[in-house]
Parts: structure tokens; C-alpha cells; sequence
């Protein structure tokens, strides 16, 4: 008689040969996407869209595809879309220090968030949006 499969495992197992990001960076990616509401589709969605704009094949290439970062990126392009539609200023281009992410898989994080934060500051209307409101707290 075949050995029964214990299929959680063998999914497990085959992941991991499959996708070569640590426990813990997916775990990183997990926590981001979900502080900031984001749903797995969208973020599919969006690393695709790096992955053609880029020409980085995501099998192929996986080692240079760091989730986490792209989780931080794809956040940044949000507040910064609120931001310009509600104020017509870009928080990555038009302020002194230049907000951006310093993508280190696991310890991705935003980088340069000084005058961001004093912008949201200075216009609190922005806080009424919670995408933003998350945001704001997040780079405390």
C-alpha cells in the first residue's frame, strides 16, 4: 500500500525548493501587507507589473526580487498618488530629504522620512484618508 501523503508538508517542501525567500522575509512580507490592508491579489498585481517593467523574470530571476521591498515600494506609490492628487507635491521628488525605500528583504524599511512626515504634518487634511493615517504611524 502507498504511503499516505501528508500534502501540507509536501506543499511546504515544494515552495521552499521553489521559492528561495527566508521564513522570515515572507513573514516580513506578510506583516507590511497586512498593517497597510493589501490584499495578495494586488500585491501579485503590482510585482508583476515590476517584474515587466523591469524585465526581471520571476522564476528566473527570484533572487533578485526582494518581496518585502516591493511590499514597502508598492505602499510608497500610494501615499505618494494620495499625496500628489490631494496637494499637487511629490513626496518622492519635490521635498529636501527624498523619501525612499532601502530595500533589505526582512529589513526593508522607508529611508529619508523626515520631511514626509513633516509635510503630513503640516497638512492634516491627509490624515483623513487611512492609507495614510498607517502610513504616518509607520514611519514614527
Amino acid at each position: 500500500m502507498p504511503e499516505e501523503i501528508n500534502y501540507d508538508e509536501e506543499i511546504k517542501e515544494l515552495l521552499a525548493a521553489l521559492i528561495p525567500y527566508g521564513y522570515q522575509d515572507m513573514q516580513a512580507t506578510v506583516n507590511i501587507l497586512h498593517e497597510f490592508d493589501i490584499s495578495y491579489d494586488d500585491f501579485g498585481d503590482f510585482v508583476d507589473q515590476w517584474c515587466n517593467d523591469t524585465g526581471t523574470q520571476f522564476m528566473k530571476d527570484a533572487t533578485v526580487v526582494d518581496l518585502c521591498a516591493l511590499a514597502h515600494e508598492m505602499i510608497l506609490d500610494k501615499v505618494r498618488n494620495i499625496i500628489r492628487d490631494e496637494t499637487e507635491t511629490d513626496i518622492v521628488d519635490d521635498l529636501k530629504d527624498n523619501i525612499n525605500v532601502f530595500g533589505n528583504y526582512m529589513d526593508s524599511s522607508f529611508d529619508n522620512t523626515n520631511s514626509t512626515k513633516e509635510f503630513i504634518d503640516s497638512h492634516k487634511e491627509l490624515l483623513s484618508y487611512e492609507f495614510i493615517k498607517r502610513f504616518r504611524e509607520h514611519i514614527e
